[in-house]
């Protein structure tokens, strides 16, 4: 089964990395890969529904019909069966105006049966640049990406200025690698846009921080949303006196002036960290850890193996890396 994500451009490689981790969070095989900045193919061996409801930086997921030139594309679409549904194409990549328009005049033209509804289809095809070829796709899943920008920080029942969009805390938990209804854990819980988007795709949850008032607005936050996890107050040296192995860490520490380190350095607090972490990951395990500098990177890399980095640039004097370790089997 070929499947397309069209991803969002937020990034080069982090889109990419979070449709990949998701995956293999979910276990499904994949024998072939290509891609370009704006779509990602793959060829995974079974049905990847519950993958796909775990991506957050792609805006829809389509099943491929037909991948190269313009008349494989129309012949696809002349083979579709819509037995009287509605449907709609939508043309989307570097075409002009009259472009779009004329290429979802042909594509809908081949469709053999159904009825146009541009406005509430039973079914959607998306017609893409891939390379130099076309890609015609069936949506499978659209990503949410309106209720994750209703998650926002400023929206929950606990805020402080500094915290991830849902959308990046969604992708961090991806590239955790953490399966559903297994353990992952956050010991710099903060606001709790982890927590929160661990627990909504089925996660048993571990959210702590050693600041009271953090550990308090999280459980406020999930209860906002029916969601539950199990939240405590300790150092992160500490969580290991609270929790066992875990499946995944996904986690934001404190980085600088503006967040609380109660005055121990960052690289002090990352190496006491990356210890702790070492210990309760299961062997294969993934920490998905958000770093401001190559010394931090540097730093988790003197206790887990480093699979993949992904530098985000937030402004002129400041960089988050989106890192995901592994411990070796």
């Amino acid at each position: 089964m070929r499947i397309a994500f069209e991803l969002s451009g937020e990034h080069p490689t982090l889109p990419r990395a979070d449709a990949l981790s998701a995956l293999e969070a979910e276990r499904v095989a994949i024998r072939a890969v290509s891609f370009t900045p704006e779509v990602l193919v793959v060829d995974a061996l079974r049905p990847p529904r519950r993958a796909l409801e775990r991506v957050a930086l792609s805006r829809y997921v389509d099943r491929v019909l037909a991948l190269g030139p313009l008349s494989s594309v129309l012949r696809a679409a002349s083979r579709l069966r819509l037995a009287g549904e509605s449907f709609r194409v939508r043309a989307h990549g570097p075409f002009t105006p009259a472009e779009k328009r004329d290429l979802e005049r042909r594509v809908g033209a081949a469709v053999p049966a159904g009825r146009v509804d541009l406005d509430r289809p039973d079914r959607e095809f998306r017609l893409l640049q891939h390379g130099g070829d076309f890609l015609l796709g069936e949506v499978e899943h659209e990503v949410e990406r309106s209720a994750m920008e209703a998650r926002k920080v400023a929206r929950r029942p606990f805020s402080m200025p500094i915290s991830l969009h849902p959308k990046f805390a969604r992708a961090l938990v991806n590239l955790s690698r953490c399966p559903r209804g297994g353990a992952l854990l956050d010991p710099f819980c903060g606001t709790g846009g982890i927590a929160l988007e661990g627990a909504r795709l089925g996660m048993r949850v571990f959210a702590s921080d050693l600041q009271e008032k953090m550990v308090d607005g999280t459980s406020r936050a999930l209860a906002h949303y029916g969601l539950k996890a199990q939240t405590f107050v300790a150092d992160v040296g500490d969580v290991p006196l609270q929790v066992e192995t875990v499946d995944a860490i996904a986690t934001d520490p404190p980085y600088g002036r503006a967040a609380s380190t109660r005055g121990e350095p960052p690289n002090s607090l990352y190496r006491r960290a990356f210890g702790a972490f070492r210990g309760l990951l299961r062997p294969g395990g993934h920490a998905a850890v958000v770093l401001p500098s190559d010394r931090a990177v540097a730093i988790g890399e003197e206790f887990l193996g480093l699979e993949e980095a992904h530098t985000l640039r937030v402004h002129k004097s400041l960089t988050r890396t989106f890192c995901a370790f592994v411990k070796p089997p």
